[in-house]
């Protein structure tokens, strides 16, 4: 029986085989002594040595095998002609020991092309060393050439070929650091980041308030942007917008971020000097400030008033001015106008400067203020007359009420004329009064003569005025007032008599002309006003005479009709005027 040796070993290693003299009960003839029990190799590639004959001793022997060639190795004993059962051996290569000392820490190069040397390796059968990285993403190796692609740890794993008795060997793996590198930042004057720059310099602007930074890191990776002057102005952290908040000196940082190659840059600093911006001021239509005027109109009045609007671009203060005192004037700080007189009212607007603005200059306004379009208006009347004036006087009192500057119209009228009493021709007038020719009867009339006469009423006035005749006869008289407009007294527009109790057909120049009519009624009925007219006075002396004064506010230019007085004898004499200022 054969046995012993494992079914493998090493190459120049040894192992014992034994061999056994037994009986046909498999028993062990110890008691043989003499029997010689001889090993020899059956088959196989692989080789031993050891291989001889060997007596028993005890009915046992052993032999020493060593491993040579590389292979299956059968044996088989022999002994007194009788052969054991065969035993198979497989000779193993021999593991090879690798002897390198991998290099230190190593830099990273830009573009990804540096290269370090991995020294020269060693093994147990004295043949090539080859290397080989098993992070190709970090490093490449060609021979005992290593490429640094990136940054980061190179796993490099020596490798000793098969060698006659040596068996492939795969060494430790060492891992060797590559550093990242530093970088920088800098800024650009634009994207195509051809020219560095530290600095710039824009006007603040409110419709267009931004600024565009352009920089770029040696790794051209992510750049973020932060501001230290956030009270001057802000940047967006991604694409580097600045946008200004106020004019100053604004102060950006940029800084390159950490790559797989590439230490973080730390930040790069940019000044942008904001300068004031220009501004302007325009005038508005109203207080939400969105129709920009230039000039408008308005009609006078006393201490009218108009409101200007004005908006500068910084939104700030404005001040008002009047360059026509004279005109207008204008509240400094409200814009509100006050009316002097008509004319052309000029005011400007500044916007003052502000801490982003600079001074606007003045922008002007122009109002066209029209002079009151207004009717003459009356203001009081006084009557006399009745029977014959004592000594051919006739005496009418002034109108309470009146100011300088009014106008005082006195009609007489007679209802007598005998050829030389109540002839208009014959009256004297006080002194400042002046004959209204076209309402005035040329002389005695057959139904009653008419004067009219007209005076400017002075700041000093008599309490009365005395017109004098020849021959006063049955005379009935009013004085009206109208008053003086802002210092303009009322003017005669147009005038008229004649022989009917109806006003005549007149055209006002104005539209805002006022119709006086006055009646004589030759056998002195009582007379009233007719619609549209207003009665303003009336004096009798039935059945001699009577006269009634009425006037109309007019309100159009057109020919105004004539009107009869209500309750005439159908008898008598009237005057149209028109006043206008």
């Amino acid at each position: 029986m054969l046995g012993g040796c494992s079914s493998n070993i090493v190459s120049l290693t040894t192992c014992t085989a034994t061999a056994t003299i037994e009986d046909i009960y498999n028993n062990v003839e110890t008691a043989d002594s003499l029997s010689v029990i001889t090993f020899s190799q059956l088959s196989g590639s692989g080789t031993v040595t050891g291989l001889s004959g060997v007596r028993a001793s005890g009915g046992t022997a052993s032999i020493t095998l060593t491993g040579h060639n590389i292979g299956p190795v059968t044996i088989g004993a022999n002994a007194d002609s009788f052969n054991s059962n065969s035993l198979t051996v497989t000779i193993l290569p021999i593991p090879q020991t690798i002897s390198w000392t991998a290099p230190g820490t190593q830099t990273w190069v830009v573009g990804g092309t540096g290269t370090f040397l991995l020294g020269t390796a060693t093994d147990s059968s004295f043949s090539a060393v080859t290397f080989a990285s098993s992070t190709t993403g970090i490093c490449t190796v060609s021979g005992s050439t290593v490429t640094m692609l990136t940054a980061g740890t190179c796993a490099i794993t020596p490798t000793a070929a098969a060698s006659g008795n040596y068996a492939l060997t795969t060494g430790t793996t060492s891992y060797i650091t590559i550093n990242k590198i530093a970088q920088t930042v800098s800024f650009y004057t634009n994207s195509g980041y051809g020219t560095p720059t530290t600095s710039g310099s824009a006007a603040f602007n409110a419709n267009n308030s931004t600024y565009q930074t352009y920089a770029k890191g040696s790794a051209l990776g992510t750049i973020s942007f932060a501001s230290t002057s956030a009270g001057v102005c802000t940047v967006n952290s991604s694409t580097g917008l600045i946008t200004f908040v106020t004019a100053g000196t604004c102060t950006v940082t940029a800084d390159a971020a950490t790559t797989t190659s590439y230490l973080d840059s730390g930040p790069t600093t940019f000044t942008l000097i904001i300068g004031k911006g220009s501004q302007s001021v325009a005038f508005y239509n109203s207080s939400t400030y969105t129709t920009q005027i230039t000039n408008d109109s308005a009609t006078y009045s006393p201490s009218g008033t108009y409101q200007t609007y004005a908006e500068g671009s910084a939104l700030g203060t404005i001040s008002f001015a009047s360059t026509s005192g004279g005109v207008c004037t204008v509240n400094s700080s409200t814009g509100l106008i006050t009316f002097v007189t008509a004319g052309t009212c000029t005011v400007t607007a500044d916007a003052a400067t502000t801490t982003s603005y600079l001074d606007s200059g003045t922008t002007t306004f122009t109002l066209a203020i029209a002079a009151a379009h207004v009717n003459p208006q009356f203001v009081n009347f006084t009557v006399a007359g009745g029977g014959t004036p004592s000594g051919n006087n006739l005496t009418l009192p002034v109108p309470s009420g009146i100011s300088a500057g009014d106008l005082l119209i006195a009609v007489l009228y007679t209802g007598d004329p005998t050829g030389s009493g109540g002839d208009p021709t014959t009256v004297t007038l006080p002194t400042g009064w002046t004959a209204l020719p076209n309402a005035t009867s040329p002389g005695a009339e057959p139904l009653g003569g008419i004067l009219t006469a007209y005076h400017v009423a002075t700041a000093s006035e008599p309490a009365s005025y005395t017109f004098n005749s020849g021959n006063f006869n049955n005379v009935t008289a009013v004085m009206l007032a109208y008053v003086n407009s802002d210092g303009t007294t009322p003017l005669i527009d147009q005038s008229s008599w004649n022989t009917t109790m109806t006003s005549s057909v007149l055209t006002p120049s104005t539209s805002a002309d006022t119709l006086v009519t006055v009646y004589g009624d030759y056998n002195g009925n009582t007379l009233s006003a007719t619609s549209p007219t207003v009665q303003r006075a009336f004096v009798g002396d039935s059945p001699y005479a009577s006269t009634l004064a009425a006037d109309q506010y007019l309100t159009s230019a057109a020919p105004v009709p004539g009107i009869t007085a209500s309750g005439n004898s159908g008898q008598g004499t009237s005057v149209t005027i028109l006043l206008k200022y």
